[in-house]
């Protein structure tokens, strides 16, 4: 796991970084896409208490150890992350009731929203999709268990 070597296998950390290579891989055009509305865009990403930084490195989008300063921060529970999986809210209805926090400059959100939205099309053409689903709900079956 190169550059985040400090995740976990049983982390969202390397299951998003597991989901990135498969959709660079699969879906090269999305990934790209994605790295060019994110690059130069610090991102902080804090799921519960697990924390980690997107970073476009070396034209690929990777996960990291968080950064110093970022420009933009995303927060949210594992449970607000899967609900919006299944469709039970949407991303606006998140963050309007707080299960997800986006803080960010106003300029970057519509670049934020875009690679969001690049991402799962992505995802939902990648094969190995449905096994890191399966590895993302049972993280949070065991988070509701502790």
């Amino acid at each position: 796991m190169s550059s985040s070597s400090y995740a976990t296998e049983t982390s969202v950390a390397a299951l998003l970084e597991a989901s990135l290579r498969a959709i660079e891989r699969d879906v090269p055009e999305a990934h790209s896409q994605i790295c060019a509305r994110v690059s130069g865009l610090p991102i902080e990403v804090s799921i519960d208490a697990e924390r980690f930084a997107l970073r476009v490195i070396g034209g690929r989008l990777r996960c990291a150890p968080p950064a110093h300063g970022p420009a933009v921060r995303l927060a949210a529970r594992k449970t607000a992350i899967d609900e919006l999986i299944r469709a039970e809210r949407s991303l606006g209805q998140a963050v309007i009731d707080g299960s997800v926090a986006v803080i960010a400059p106003l300029a970057a959100l519509s670049d934020l929203y875009e690679a969001f939205a690049l991402y799962l099309h992505g995802a939902a053409r990648c094969g190995e999709t449905p096994s890191l689903l399966r590895g993302f709900r049972a993280l949070c079956a065991a988070a509701e268990a502790s």
